[in-house]
């Protein structure tokens, strides 16, 4: 009974001194402290109380961004279609060749040893039209002319000098193009040969010629377009031809050309 009046007046006074604010200091004698909070008093014992944990703070959450668009994606300029005619063979065709090579005629009866030869230069013009983009149809006319060429004759060689020797002709052809521009072309020609001498005035005569005889003439080349309708490049032609003597038809005369050229085409 003792104990129970102890506490209760315990009680009473550390109200009296919790309602002015002030601890009760005949607590610490008993194990016990005011735990004020909020204006109220409570108590507790002081031995093993746990501090209370400590608060929980929730992350804020990241700031919200605006979105961006995607950037546009631009499609590449689309080149502009190439007009008709447009590095194509078609229409009107002209092929010019210059060049240089080698020039060589003689008997086709070996009992008969003659020969004309030399170094020679060619002009080759062909003119006509575009079948399709790949093929064309012309007309040519060609000379292939040696200056002071090598003659042999019964076995002795001797330099004509002031002379020269040709061979001239015309006829049809085709040419096929590739679509890189590169070509072959054969042409069959009328021609003939004739050896001309210059005279001491500067004036040439022909002093023989042959009668007109066959040939054929296959060239093939490389061209680059340089404008619309205009190709420069090179080719290679071979020509051979069979031309009768104008004063005994049955002897005939072998003709043969090998030149290097120059080309340039309008089409």
């Amino acid at each position: 009974m003792a104990s129970t009046r102890s506490f209760r007046l315990l009680v009473a006074q550390a109200a009296a001194f919790a309602s002015f604010g002030v601890a009760a200091p005949a607590f610490a004698d008993h194990g016990w402290r005011p735990l004020t909070a909020r204006g109220s008093v409570s108590f507790g014992l002081h031995i093993g109380v746990a501090p209370p944990p400590p608060p929980v703070y929730m992350a804020a959450p990241p700031p919200a961004y605006m979105a961006y668009p995607a950037p546009t994606v631009y499609a590449p300029p689309v080149a502009p279609a190439p007009r008709p005619g447009w590095h194509t063979h078609d229409g009107f065709f002209m092929r010019l060749q210059l060049g240089g090579g080698g020039l060589a005629w003689g008997h086709d009866d070996p009992t008969n040893d003659y020969l004309v030869s030399g170094g020679a230069g060619t002009f080759r013009l062909a003119l006509g039209g575009a079948v399709n983009r790949h093929a064309v149809l012309y007309g040519e006319v060609f000379t292939d002319t040696a200056q002071n060429p090598m003659v042999r004759k019964d076995g002795q060689t001797f330099r004509a000098t002031g002379s020269s020797t040709s061979a001239v002709g015309i006829g049809p052809g085709l040419a096929l193009y590739s679509d890189s521009n590169w070509f072959l072309s054969g042409s069959f020609q009328l021609f003939h040969l004739d050896v001309d001498l210059q005279g001491g005035d500067g004036a040439t005569e022909t002093i023989w010629s042959s009668a007109i005889g066959t040939g054929w003439t296959v060239s093939a080349g490389k061209e680059w377009w340089v404008s619309e309708n205009w190709a420069l490049g090179f080719a290679g032609s071979l020509f051979f031809g069979s031309a009768p003597d104008v004063k005994d038809p049955r002897q005939r005369w072998q003709a043969a050309s090998a030149m290097l050229s120059f080309s340039a085409t309008y089409n």
